[in-house]
C-alpha cells in the first residue's frame, strides 16, 4: 500500500466515526457512512487482496448496515450486511488461518443475522397486524414516520 494509500484509508474510516460529528443526525451519519464506503470500495478496487483497505471497508460497512437497521431501512441494511459479510469471507480465505479474521468473520454473521432478522419480523408484521386494524400496506406508507423514541430518566 501507497503512504497515500493508507493514508485515504485511514481518513476514510475516520470520516465515519469522528466522536460527535453527527450526533443525533442520522440522515448526516449515513451520508458520512456512505462517503466512507465508497472511498474505501475505491481504493479496493485497486488494490483488491489490500489487507487494510479491505478491513477498513468492513468496519465502514459494518457500521453503514448497523444504522440502517437503526433507521429501519431494512433492505439496504440487508444488502449492506451481505458486503460485510462477503468481505469477511475475502480476509479469512486470504489468511484462513488469521485469528483476527475469523472474529470479524463471526461478527459479519451477527449484522447479517440482525439484518434478516428485522427483515423477517418486519415482514411477519406486515403479513398480519395492518388487516386486523382494516389497513392496507398503501394506509401505512402514508403515515407520516414516526420520531425515535428516547429514553430519559425521572
Amino acid at each position: 500500500m501507497t503512504a497515500t494509500g493508507a493514508s485515504l484509508a485511514g481518513h476514510a474510516t475516520r470520516l465515519a466515526v469522528l466522536p460527535f460529528t453527527n450526533l443525533g443526525d442520522s440522515a448526516g451519519a449515513l451520508v458520512s457512512y456512505r462517503k466512507s464506503v465508497e472511498i474505501l470500495e475505491s481504493l479496493t478496487r485497486k488494490g483488491a487482496t489490500n489487507i487494510d483497505y479491505l478491513k477498513n471497508l468492513r468496519d465502514a460497512g459494518h457500521q453503514t448496515a448497523l444504522l440502517l437497521v437503526r433507521l429501519q431501512r431494512w433492505k439496504e441494511a440487508q444488502e449492506m450486511g451481505q458486503k460485510v459479510l462477503d468481505i469477511s469471507l475475502r480476509l479469512v480465505d486470504l489468511d484462513p488461518n488469521n485469528q483476527e479474521y475469523r472474529i470479524l468473520l463471526v461478527r459479519s454473521y451477527h449484522v447479517k443475522g440482525e439484518t434478516v432478522e428485522e427483515l423477517a419480523g418486519l415482514a411477519r408484521w406486515l403479513e398480519t397486524t395492518p388487516e386486523r386494524f382494516g389497513l392496507t400496506l398503501e394506509d401505512l406508507a402514508a403515515l407520516p414516520a414516526a420520531p425515535p423514541v428516547v429514553a430519559t430518566s425521572p
